[in-house]
């Protein structure tokens, strides 16, 4: 059931809107079909170092990687030709100061509108998941070389136990547990 707003009680409905953009916690722009920002609030240029009046006017491809630049424009035009709707991505976001930020960025197509005359942009800072994920990443990889070239036994465990057994604590511990024909095969000495 659709409910109605009436005209009277439109104001406070419009203000309460406008607080709610203004002071969400993720970064939100309201975006015209020529990707010009119309309306942004403080956490999107919080993420972009730029002040509200030097987006307005501004196109979405200022804040647009170069390595990404085409792509994102493509998808552009084919939500402004009704070919694609909504959309949530991640990606590298230009900063005023020519930093990037990487961000989850949702573009969100109001209504049933086959072409758009303005569309909802929502974005989050994710730049420090993104660091976490990539030295994690690195971690990984040198853990993998350095285990792959190494000669000896690697053992990683969350528990001081091989099997049923605990982990022998000293080069005389391990030969104990050692097969006595393996001994100078596995150990040599």
């Amino acid at each position: 059931m659709e409910q109605s707003v009436s005209l009277s009680a439109l104001p406070e409905y419009e203000r309460r809107f406008r607080s709610a953009f203004e002071h969400a916690a993720i970064g939100m722009a309201i975006v015209d079909r020529s990707g010009a920002y119309v309306f942004v609030n403080q956490a999107f240029c919080r993420i972009s170092g730029y002040q509200d009046h030097e987006l307005y006017g501004m196109t979405f491809t200022a804040t647009l990687h170069p390595e990404e630049g085409a792509m994102r424009l493509d998808v552009f035009q084919k939500i402004l030709a009704g070919e694609l709707g909504s959309r949530v991505n991640e990606r590298r976001f230009i900063r005023k100061n020519g930093g990037v930020a990487w961000v989850r960025m949702s573009l969100a197509v109001p209504g049933d509108e086959i072409r758009p005359t303005h569309f909802i942009t929502l974005v989050e800072d994710i730049t420090e998941r993104k660091e976490i994920e990539e030295a994690r990443r690195a971690s990984e990889e040198r853990f993998r070389i350095a285990a792959e070239n190494a000669s000896d036994l690697i053992n990683e465990s969350d528990h001081p136990c091989l099997g049923d057994w605990p982990v022998p604590l000293s080069l005389e511990a391990w030969k104990n547990i050692i097969h006595p024909q393996d001994v100078e095969r596995v150990l040599p000495l």
